[in-house]
């Protein structure tokens, strides 16, 4: 999902549907505007070598992301709202909830 493609809500569903809720999870965006949410600790050297912005961790166990999140549509709405508010004012570094 790119922020330079005016994503909708679906396009975000589709990012949080396969992953598991048994791990904490990071959203962050790149230089390009593609949206990525990437697993904890895993990835953390990647997400701060190559990110824009990202958000604070999506911790495991409460429903931030797997299935259940991507069917919530008001949640994934407001998460898609986050993400075009940055990207717009060309947010950069660590962007807390």
């Amino acid at each position: 999902m790119n922020l330079k493609k005016d994503p909708i809500v679906e396009e975000l569903a589709e990012l949080f549907e396969p992953l598991n809720d048994n791990s904490s999870h990071v959203m962050w965006v790149d230089i390009q505007g593609e949206v990525y949410i990437s697993p904890v600790p895993v990835n953390s050297g990647i997400i701060k070598a190559k990110a824009k912005f990202q958000y604070e961790t999506l911790e495991s166990g409460n429903g931030y992301v797997g299935k259940k999140a991507s069917e919530d549509l008001e949640y994934l709405e407001k998460e898609l709202g986050y993400l075009k508010r940055d990207w717009a004012k060309d947010a950069t570094g660590y962007i807390p909830f």
